[in-house]
């Protein structure tokens, strides 16, 4: 009877460990509106949501030519209800260099990635210290830079390929990109930004799995 009792919690352990690993929430999907879609400023950026269980945001970037509106930075509004490393990754266009910047809930400078591999993933960091309550995150055409409410660049994305803020709120966005002129390769540029959660680790479910088949032998 104790052998029987041993097995049953073990298989019910083990269980419990595949399903939990097994299980992952699909992330939510939030689309750019328009027009006049998303704005470039913490007060007419589009709220995209939760990132709790991760978040896609797609949208687009137009360089003004055809008789366009030119449309060369975008920023949302997003939320985090779980505490810890989020992986923040965006997805552009082979003839487009795509800048992606995250900010807290006033508009101070966190962090940016202007970093391309020569393939579509145009940004990619991991934050380490991202705490609840809301963020925002932006994008742009290499060359449109955000500035605090002095007229200062709040990133050095001339001299580095991703780092932290200088200091500063988002005031306005500088657009030295020289768009409109010859030999110019941008036109309507799709994009998708992908902020990932963390997820329970490997070792702790195997640690509460082991803890659970121990505890079962002691009672047998």
């Amino acid at each position: 009877m104790k052998s029987s009792h041993l097995l049953k919690q073990t298989v019910l352990a083990a269980a419990a460990l595949s399903f939990a690993m097994g299980v992952q929430a699909l992330p939510t999907v939030f689309n750019e509106t328009g027009p006049p879609g998303t704005g470039d400023m913490l007060g007419t950026a589009l709220n995209a949501g939760s990132a709790s269980s991760g978040l896609v945001i797609n949208g687009n970037l137009l360089d003004g030519r055809g008789g366009q509106t030119p449309d060369v930075s975008d920023l949302y509004k997003f939320s985090v209800g779980s505490a810890g490393k989020y992986h923040f990754t965006s997805v552009g266009s082979l003839v487009s260099d795509l800048q992606l910047f995250l900010f807290d809930s006033l508009g101070s400078g966190l962090y940016f990635s202007n970093l391309t591999d020569g393939s579509i993933t145009q940004g990619s960091f991991i934050f380490d210290n991202i705490g609840i309550g809301d963020y925002f995150i932006g994008m742009s055409f290499f060359g449109v830079d955000p500035l605090d409410g002095m007229g200062n660049g709040m990133f050095d994305t001339l001299g580095a390929t991703r780092g932290s803020g200088m200091g500063g709120a988002l005031g306005s966005w500088l657009n030295a990109s020289a768009f409109n002129q010859p030999g110019d390769q941008w036109d309507i540029t799709g994009y998708s930004v992908s902020i990932s959660v963390p997820e329970p680790g490997a070792l702790s479910l195997a640690l509460l799995s082991l803890a659970l088949m121990g505890s079962a032998r002691r009672r047998a």
